[in-house]
């Protein structure tokens, strides 16, 4: 729940079942250090595994300050709702819960997203976000840059580690894994391996041993942009995974980079001012850091592949992902120049500006925001977004096609009405069906899509009540299989908001 609660319902009746912890309900902020409403939240549904509820802290507010509570995970009980154990980077090896108004590791990196496990192996695959200060980072700890953006296997019934995976050096990007771990029998020339795809918000899709984290698939540092602000640093290399597709751009074996002649606009005008402000920051290609002037950030904050990560059908031995082609603007701030711009923490009445990090604590603030003309449009070309199907067997894509059109969404919010597909900014996952259809909405228009996963090719398409930004779901029942959907919209997206639970039925 947002206020921070784990709660247990008769999944027969719906009831309430008040024995577990305090009269059905367990307080997720208890030995966090959170003393302020709306800071933690869960955003994810918990894992159940080997008689536990397996649980993050949730989302812990981006940017606002250091002193942010702590990004713990836990396992309860299944029956009774006692904390059993506690992951906690800041007690490397111990795993015991706190007690008594005792406070896990403050400021650690969190986990938001799907939580995904192994039964057979006993572990559950924990994605991690960042610590407090998302775009500066000279004061981290070893046990936050260790586990920054990083994979990590623990144990279900204990919360023992046993292996971790860092995607992201040294975050100065908000490049936190917001995409669920998928596991599956990934084809080598061995044979099927049991394997975790991770993918991320920095455009790479890693491949790993889910037993022991080893990469399937080569994993190699390159070399990236220096010159972080102050007394922060920036890391010499980052990994990436160069087998894979990566969704840097236009999903593919290369990088896109952006270029100045890039610079877009649905007129003259607009197109110039996109140009001057391209002019004006600086980009020396993916991972160039925050800086005083301005950087030009690509992927951006919002991926690559965010959440819902990709789905797999393993039979046909396709991948398929939705991901986002939406660079971002990233400039840091001397703690002065926040404070004379109003620039606080939420919860100390910050001004309204969008896209201020106050980080209050630390030496520099940021903002970050989408690479937007005067008139609310994105400074590149479509496609914004794209689906792509990606064959397991050769890594290669073998379709891609822009996902969703600008039917209700346009140029200053005004819709077009014209079912051109262009390709949105995108937000959720899909669902990939035994009889080889893909299932999806996610986009800024409100059309739930079938494609067939083997080509791409759009079969049945579905006008909803607003925004599709929840992934969907299949089940079967006598026979006949189902396909279900949270219709809700998303704020922040600004698509239409709503309440729907649709479900469709596939001919018999």
């Amino acid at each position: 729940m947002v206020d921070g609660r784990l709660g247990a319902l008769n999944a027969r009746t719906g009831q309430l079942c008040t024995s577990f912890g305090h009269g059905g309900y367990v307080d997720l902020n208890e030995n966090t250090g959170n003393r302020h409403s709306g800071f933690v939240g869960p955003t994810s549904p918990p894992m159940v595994m080997r008689g536990m509820v397996i649980i993050g802290t949730g989302q812990v507010r981006d940017g606002q300050q250091a002193a942010a509570p702590s990004g713990v995970v836990r396992g309860f009980d299944a029956i009774t709702g006692e904390v059993r154990w506690a992951w906690d980077v800041g007690r490397p090896g111990q795993t015991e819960p706190l007690r008594n108004g005792a406070i896990y590791t403050p400021a650690t990196p969190n986990v938001r997203s799907l939580i995904s496990g192994d039964d057979e192996l006993g572990l559950v695959y924990l994605p991690t976000g960042s610590p407090s200060g998302d775009f500066y980072g000279a004061r981290r700890t070893p046990e936050q840059e260790e586990y920054t953006a990083t994979l990590t296997a623990v144990e279900a019934a204990t919360g023992r580690e046993r292996w971790h995976f860092n995607t992201v050096h040294h975050d100065l990007w908000d490049y936190d894994i917001g995409p669920q771990p998928n596991l599956v029998d990934f084809p080598t020339p061995q044979g099927p391996v049991p394997a975790v795809v991770q993918a991320t918000k920095s455009g790479q899709v890693f491949v790993l041993n889910r037993a022991t984290g080893r990469p399937l698939l080569p994993v190699v540092e390159r070399p990236v942009p220096q010159g972080a602000v102050g007394d922060d640093h920036v890391s010499p290399t980052q990994p990436f995974s160069p087998e894979m597709p990566n969704t840097v751009g236009k999903p593919s074996k290369t990088l896109e980079r952006i270029e100045e002649r890039d610079s877009w606009g649905i007129t003259p005008f607009d197109q110039l001012a996109c140009r001057i402000q391209f002019r004006r920051l600086r980009y020396d290609g993916q991972y160039t850091p925050p800086t005083l002037e301005g950087s030009f950030d690509f992927t951006g904050a919002h991926g690559g592949i965010n959440w819902g990560g990709v789905a797999i059908d393993i039979g046909r031995g396709i991948m398929v992902m939705n991901s986002n082609r939406l660079p971002y603007t990233l400039t840091a701030y001397p703690r002065s120049e926040m404070e004379k711009r109003g620039i606080r923490s939420v919860f100390r009445g910050s001004s309204k500006e969008a896209g201020y990090m106050a980080q209050e604590g630390f030496a520099y603030g940021a903002r970050k925001a989408v690479w937007l003309s005067p008139l609310n449009t994105p400074c590149v070309a479509p496609p914004w977004g794209y689906i792509s199907g990606v064959d397991l067997r050769t890594r290669e894509v073998i379709w891609r096609r822009p996902l969703a059109t600008g039917y209700d969404q346009g140029p200053m919010g005004i819709p077009s009405f014209v079912k051109l597909d262009l390709g949105t900014p995108n937000n959720s996952g899909s669902v990939t069906t035994g009889g080889g259809l893909t299932f999806i909405g996610a986009g800024l228009d409100r059309w739930i899509r079938a494609f067939e996963t083997e080509s791409g090719r759009i079969l049945w398409e579905y006008r909803v009540p607003a925004g599709p930004n929840a992934a969907p779901i299949s089940y079967e029942l006598d026979g006949r299989q189902y396909v279900v959907a949270a219709v809700g919209g998303h704020d922040r997206m600004e698509t239409k908001l709503g309440d729907s639970l649709i479900a469709w039925a596939l001919p018999r």
